[in-house]
This record gives structure tokens, sequence and C-alpha cells, in this order.
């Protein structure tokens, strides 16, 4: 079961709690996913565009890390 098995659409609190929960800080997470980290403070301060694409991207990094099996 992934962190964001369930319907809610990805927002900024969701990513924060995420952010926080896999202890991944703006700058890193603007690195692995290739965009700027103000794109990251943006995500983080409201609605997620393409929050499904950022959810699947997010998952492979936990896949990536080893934090999913």
């Amino acid at each position: 079961m992934t962190p964001r098995a369930g319907k809610e659409p990805m927002t900024g609190e969701r990513l924060r709690e995420w952010m926080d929960r896999y202890q991944f800080s703006q700058r890193v997470l603007a690195r692995q996913l290739g965009v700027a980290p103000s794109t990251v403070t943006r995500w983080r301060r409201g609605p997620v565009p393409q929050g499904r694409i950022l959810e699947l991207a997010l998952d492979g990094l936990l896949y990536e890390t080893g934090a999913l099996p």
C-alpha cells in the first residue's frame, strides 16, 4: 500500500506531510524530480497541478530509496 493509496487529490498539505514523513527537504525533492526548488515551494503552498503525476513520481522516489518494496 502506498502512502497516497486513498482517493484524495494531492494538495500542498499532503505534500508537506509526505516530505516530513520521508525526510525530504525542498531542495532534495526538487533535485530528484528535476524541477526548481521554487516549484516545490509553490506546490507546498497550494493546489498541485497534475497531482496524479506527482504522486507517481513520489512513489518512484520511495521505490528507488527502498522505502517501498
